[in-house]
């Protein structure tokens, strides 16, 4: 449904047309009322394959396994998080870190806030949740020397020295699909010797903006003395994802492309406009009207297809797809999806 109500001030339209623009005071004057609930929310299923394959190998490397890294997204730092990490963690006694990729489009106020509730959650301590910009971080000539890296190694030494001469520690990379499991492991292991390049120890984990790019556990070596071996693991999609615990949770990962929307439609029939919408609603509760602007539209909608007319595109699923890439990209503002502490 389109909005009418007089704006809050006079903008130049296309054509020379005055057009009349909403601002927050309208919302906030009831001039412009949102819907207060989204319907119509599906399940996905659970990933059974991969996390079989995951399983298999924890229990052939669960002795060795000295520290779990778990990558989140930070727009969805409840929904990103699976309780089988935490069971992971108990199981093998390890140390855990939780690093949150994407730094760089998140304003500081929010770093505390998800800050304090990831300690909270999982708790551990202040120095052990870390916000990373991957950009920055791939431009630095010794990613290896980098704060990172270094916490990573003094949480494996908790645990006890090797017990064999040259035995490396285990750190296992976590996380959902696409949430820069791969990324973190790249800038952190593209410093290696020739020597173990030429001796086959070593290669670079595939990394891609597609869901599913890491199809198994692959090992990389980082030259820290002593040496510390990375291993990156598939994106997990576990029953938490689902929507079986909280409907909006598969909604909230596929906004952020933790979540193949294309294997989302076949297996559902989400589709890309259905997420779309999901986050307008979003953006509108929140009270985050960029979209106005991007898409010079005179007022605020909960109406997606009122939307997606201004949307560069052939057909309503590309425009969606566009509309959820700039979201993505942070050209909408940045909203955490979930409603933390």
């Amino acid at each position: 449904m389109a909005f009418v109500g007089l704006g809050g001030g006079c903008s130049p339209g296309r054509r020379g047309v005055r057009r009349v623009i909403c601002c927050s005071e309208d919302v906030d004057n009831k001039l412009v009322t949102f819907r207060q609930c989204f319907e119509g929310f599906k399940r996905i299923p659970v990933d059974a394959h991969t996390l079989r394959l995951i399983r298999e190998e924890v229990s052939k490397i669960r002795d060795e396994v000295k520290v779990i890294v778990e990558v989140r997204d930070p727009r969805v730092p409840m929904s990103s998080y699976s309780t089988m990490f935490k069971q992971w963690r108990k199981e093998l006694n390890t140390e855990s870190m939780v690093i949150y990729t994407k730094a760089e489009i998140v304003p500081e106020d929010q770093k505390e806030r998800i800050r304090a509730f990831t300690m909270d959650q999982m708790d551990i301590p202040y120095e052990q949740v870390f916000f990373e910009d991957l950009r920055r971080v791939r431009r630095l000539r010794t990613p290896d020397r980098q704060e990172m890296v270094s916490k990573m190694k003094r949480l494996a030494l908790l645990r006890g020295q090797p017990t064999v001469k040259r035995e490396s520690y285990k750190v296992m990379v976590t996380g959902v699909p696409n949430s820069g499991k791969s990324s973190v492991v790249y800038v952190s292991t593209r410093t290696l010797t020739k020597n173990r390049k030429r001796r086959g120890l070593y290669s670079l984990p595939p990394v891609g903006f597609q869901v599913g790019t890491t199809k198994v556990i692959g090992q990389n070596w980082l030259t820290l003395n002593p040496d510390v071996v990375l291993l990156d693991t598939p994106g997990v999609i576990s029953k938490s994802h689902t929507g079986a615990e909280d409907p909006e949770t598969p909604y909230k990962l596929a906004v952020c492309q933790c979540i193949s929307l294309t294997k989302m439609s076949e297996q559902t029939g989400i589709t890309a406009k259905e997420v779309a919408d999901y986050l307008l609603f979003k953006l509108n509760q929140a009270r985050e009207l960029t979209y106005t602007r991007i898409y010079d539209l005179i007022l605020p909608t909960d109406d997606i297809d009122e939307v997606l007319q201004r949307v560069p595109g052939a057909t309503d699923e590309l425009k969606a797809l566009r509309f959820l890439r700039d979201f993505q990209r942070n050209k909408l503002g940045f909203l955490v999806l979930d409603d933390i502490p």
